[in-house]
């Protein structure tokens, strides 16, 4: 009777303190969110590879200054042209977020009708009092930016630096199924059972980077289901990656192309309620579900999840 009573007490205590920790892992997270000073500083380029007809993976020496103001499972960088700051975008590391010396991304080099295509659903979320020539001319701006930050991609060879600024972010993952959401004035954490994720494109990249924390980690058996989409079979990213996460288990892929030859054996189209339906069955309250994609397919998968009955609290956005 004692030997149970002590293993009772035993059990209790680390469930006490694994509590304990998630809450005050969070608290810290929160702490750093609300009053974190953004760093930046200049990376070198150590290896460049081209993976398909429009994106490359950059490889760069991360600052060993740095290491412990390295970014958290959820956040991102955003990579600057050296000597013109405006030339810029945003991306998720696609390394392990705890690897020290050096960080990976995945970089999509934007073609014209891509970039109009950004710029009008810019535009829509613009002020409606702003008049059609101020619109114009920012959205000419944008073209020029965005076209001189493709060129320098372009003919960034290994030895050329570039300044990064980190970390950004509200959404953070720190194992087990738990997460935190920061969102002024809102700030919410939760633990969950499996975690749902709604990609297109490059919008792969922020759940790579939990599928990464989640597979690693074996004691962590959170749930992980995947829906991806791309226009074609050429524009998947992390194929091979995706792939080996779900041979060990690890994670339950499903794929769908806007364009797909005859002989793709997957889904077909762009993601719709039903496609969402049998890929995740019922996005209940112990579910997560992860968005990330362009403008308008975010803004279709919040009008899906509506129709769903999805609680607003179990799904986040990355934007």
């Amino acid at each position: 009777m004692i030997i149970f009573v002590i293993l009772v007490f035993l059990l209790l205590l680390s469930l006490g303190l694994i509590y304990w920790a998630c809450y005050n892992q969070s608290n810290n997270y929160g702490a750093q969110e609300k009053s974190q000073k953004i760093e930046e500083e200049t990376c070198q380029l150590i290896e460049k590879t081209k993976l398909n007809h429009d994106t490359y993976k950059l490889k760069f020496a991360f600052p060993s200054k740095m290491n412990d103001k390295a970014i958290k499972v959820g956040q991102y960088i955003t990579l600057h042209h050296p000597n013109e700051d405006k030339l810029n975008n945003k991306y998720f590391p696609i390394n392990i977020i705890e690897q020290k010396g050096k960080f990976e991304i995945l970089v999509k080099v934007w073609t014209e009708f891509e970039i109009d295509s950004q710029n009008q659903s810019k535009t829509e979320q613009d002020n409606q009092n702003e008049s059609k020539n101020e619109q114009d001319n920012q959205i000419e701006k944008d073209n020029q930016n965005r076209s001189n930050f493709n060129s320098w991609i372009e003919k960034m060879i290994p030895g050329d630096s570039a300044l990064i600024k980190i970390p950004f972010g509200s959404f953070f993952y720190f194992g087990y199924g738990r997460t935190l959401i920061i969102q002024v004035p809102l700030r919410r954490m939760a633990q969950y059972k499996r975690i749902v994720m709604i990609a297109y494109g490059q919008g792969i990249t922020p759940m790579y980077q939990i599928i990464q924390a989640v597979a690693n980690r074996s004691s962590d058996k959170t749930k992980l289901q995947l829906l991806y989409a791309n226009k074609t079979q050429q524009d998947i990213l992390l194929y091979n990656e995706l792939k080996a996460f779900e041979a060990s288990k690890k994670l339950t892929l499903h794929l769908t192309l806007d364009k797909p030859h005859a002989s793709w054996m997957h889904s077909s189209g762009f993601v719709t309620s039903s496609m969402i339906q049998n890929a995740f069955g019922t996005i209940d309250k112990y579910t997560l579900a992860l968005v990330c994609g362009p403008p308008k397919m975010r803004q279709l998968i919040g009008q899906i999840f509506h129709e769903l009955n999805v609680d607003s609290k179990n799904f986040y956005m990355f934007t």
